[in-house]
Parts: C-alpha cells; sequence; structure tokens
C-alpha cells in the first residue's frame, strides 16, 4: 500500500470512530449503508446528503405524477377538473405512504398498493424492489413513538410519576 492510500484510510478510520463516538454505531452503519448503496464521498455533509435525497425524490414523484396525468390527458381525454382530481387523490395516497402511526408504524405501504392491484387487475409491479425499498426505510428511519403514545403506556402501566416528568421534560424544552 502507497503513503496515500494509507492516508486515506487513517482518515476514514478516524472519521468512522468519531462518527461512532458522536452518534452511535447504528448511526455509522447507516452511513455505510448509504455510501455504499450511491458512492458518495465522505466529506459531503449528512445534512447536504438528506437535502439531495429529499430534492431527488420530489423530482422523481413530479416526474411520475406528470407522466400518469399525461397518459390520462392524452389517451383518455381526461381534462382540468378530472385531472385536478385525480392530482389530489395521487398526492393524498403518497402522503399516506410516507405517514406514520403513532407507534411509528407505515399507515400505507407501496407492496400493500402493489398486491391488491396484481390480485384485482393483474398487474405486476416489481415486488421484490418495493418489499426491499420498505426494508431499507424502516432500518435507515427506525421507528418514532409518539409522546402521547408513551405516556399513555407509562400511565396504563401504572408509572403515572414518569409520564408527568416525560410531559414537563418536553415542555420545558
Amino acid at each position: 500500500m502507497n503513503r496515500k492510500e494509507e492516508k486515506w484510510r487513517n482518515e476514514g478510520a478516524a472519521y468512522a470512530l468519531r462518527v461512532a463516538k458522536e452518534k452511535g454505531v447504528e448511526h455509522l452503519e447507516q452511513d455505510l449503508r448509504r455510501r455504499g448503496a450511491v458512492g458518495i464521498p465522505m466529506n459531503i455533509p449528512e445534512k447536504a446528503i438528506e437535502a439531495t435525497y429529499d430534492m431527488l425524490a420530489k423530482r422523481i414523484m413530479n416526474t411520475m405524477k406528470t407522466v400518469a396525468m399525461w397518459v390520462l390527458y392524452e389517451e383518455h381525454g381526461w381534462r382540468s377538473v378530472r385531472l385536478q382530481r385525480f392530482e389530489q387523490q395521487m398526492d393524498k395516497h403518497s402522503e399516506a405512504c410516507m405517514s406514520y402511526d403513532r407507534y411509528g408504524q407505515s399507515y400505507v405501504k407501496l407492496s400493500d398498493m402493489a398486491k391488491t392491484m396484481q390480485e384485482t387487475c393483474g398487474i405486476h409491479p416489481d415486488m421484490e424492489t418495493l418489499e426491499t425499498i420498505e426494508k431499507e426505510n424502516e432500518k435507515a428511519n427506525g421507528k418514532f413513538v409518539s409522546l402521547d403514545a408513551v405516556v399513555e403506556v407509562l400511565e396504563e402501566t401504572g408509572h403515572g410519576d414518569i409520564a408527568e416528568a416525560l410531559k414537563r421534560k418536553i415542555e420545558n424544552a
């Protein structure tokens, strides 16, 4: 190994150690998965990665919506009222796919939508890809539970004092 490679290896190891100490091993594992999937160099801040991901997701969604609406317009003669209604419904269902209940579970999964269409319409979406994406999102996003759900469980299990302390802590934060 030459000196440049040794320097890069040392810098990478130091970065990994710093991330593990500051944010935990789980965060380091998430970071490594992201880098392996998209080949991102180490000097890009996480916030920039998240902003880029959000921007790309919005562009992809807008592209898909535009193509779907064009097909309805061009091939099926849909016009203003029907297209606006379709867009509202598409936005509503997209939002449902990205929303979580109070226990951190998705309200709706794309794979569930795809399975229904497969069973009822004979359309065969790429289920393996959809399920892989959902598993990766669950690992990357973790589970989030609402404060109200935690407080409710604490009170139900006889830990009202802890529930109250938690509420006060959050209110004063």
